[in-house]
């Protein structure tokens, strides 16, 4: 089976778990919260399954940490209402104080009590139950988040990161029903932070904790979330599996802003595309006034809209992977940077227009900077959106 096939089951079978015979566990309706007057979260509506991932992803500034504190019940929302389990949480006129609803949190703050040490930080939310009934736990998430030589220390005497693990711990040890990560690991180095994505979604999923995180880290998103929604201007534009996200986006600011990828002008003519590479007849659709999705509570990303019969002008979008240097191909074009990648170059190469498109490629060969290449482009996920 082809990756590209094995990200389509992915997908499939998430988009099966979360059938009509499943009831969401954490239901966020039409929420909206304001600050001082200005409008930080708009219309939000998405739903969480129960022991799943979710993550939201946006740039830095764009409302997360807000929702994350809204959800958590330490702000009042200004419209709208959170539920879980379908009773009301959170809403204009009620809210259930934070510390009753069984919610384990870790903010970038990390809220830790300088005169514990990290051992009676983590164990702080533990008081009401003997040692024994979670001593093995603790032992094993304390192994996992590499902590255990750093037990007896004070906070003002470990790193930044280190601190964040300690917070996690402590929000790991109850098995809460529901988890709200801040940026978890932020503050981590950058080789360890890639070992750390894996153990944290490890250690939540083997409690089966419903969890949320929010972050602006891509590669975060991508490894822990079963599904995950793109916060931009106020609202999700997308919520989906991470594979549907990467690979078919709803929207150019989705385009953007998740991995890397390259835009074409071209022109539809009575449902064919027509570029630079050529007629195209297999594509995705985008129209630039289609129906608003930042209010669904579930939904993956639109397979494609209706081809218009009619002529439009729009851009081409497709990733560097999509992109191949094939010396067979008619498509022709010049090497104008090279990035290299490790177990890849990432090539800019011009074509004959004066337009510029990524290619990644394989580092076991290198192709020269000023390096005159053919280009090859697979067609399965082109996307056409609609030029305003």
């Amino acid at each position: 089976m082809s990756q590209h096939e094995q990200g389509k089951n992915v997908g499939q079978n998430l988009g099966e778990s979360m059938g009509p015979h499943r009831e969401p566990f954490i239901s966020v309706e039409n929420l909206s919260f304001a600050y001082k007057g200005l409008t930080v979260i708009e219309a939000m509506s998405l739903q969480v399954m129960p022991k799943e991932i979710t993550c939201i992803l946006g740039a830095s500034g764009c409302g997360k940490t807000s929702f994350l504190k809204v959800l958590a019940g330490f702000i009042h929302p200004s419209s709208g209402v959170i539920k879980v389990r379908k009773k009301i949480i959170s809403s204009p006129y009620h809210l259930l104080a934070p510390q009753k609803r069984g919610m384990g949190m870790s903010f970038q703050d990390h809220a830790l009590f300088p005169h514990l040490s990290v051992y009676e930080n983590i164990v702080l939310g533990m008081k009401s139950k003997p040692p024994k009934e979670y001593k093995q736990r603790l032992e094993h998430i304390v192994h996992e988040l590499k902590l255990t030589s750093l037990l007896q220390k004070y906070p003002n005497s470990i790193s930044g990161g280190e601190q964040q693990r300690c917070s996690l711990a402590r929000a790991l040890l109850p098995a809460p029903s529901i988890l709200l990560l801040d940026e978890p690991l932020a503050s981590q180095d950058v080789e360890l932070k890639e070992k750390l994505i894996l153990k944290l979604r490890s250690l939540i999923k083997e409690n089966g904790i419903t969890a949320l995180l929010v972050t602006h880290d891509q590669q975060e998103a991508f490894y822990m979330a079963d599904r995950m929604g793109f916060l931009h201007n106020k609202r999700i534009i997308q919520f989906s599996t991470p594979y549907e996200m990467y690979h078919r986006p709803n929207s150019l600011w989705t385009a953007q802003f998740i991995g890397k990828g390259s835009f074409l002008a071209g022109e539809i003519t009575q449902g064919m595309l027509q570029t630079e590479l050529g007629t195209i007849k297999n594509f995705r659709y985008v129209p630039l006034n289609k129906p608003d999705t930042s209010s669904m509570l579930l939904s993956h990303s639109n397979v494609g809209y209706p081809k218009p019969q009619e002529k439009k002008q729009i851009k081409v979008f497709f990733r560097p992977s999509e992109t191949q240097i094939d010396s067979r191909s008619a498509i022709r074009g010049k090497i104008t940077a090279v990035f290299f990648q490790g177990d890849s170059f990432l090539y800019e190469i011009i074509l004959p227009s004066g337009a510029k498109v990524l290619s990644q490629m394989s580092s076991h060969y290198k192709y020269a900077l000023g390096e005159a290449v053919g280009l090859r482009i697979r067609l399965q996920n082109l996307t056409a959106f609609e030029s305003g």
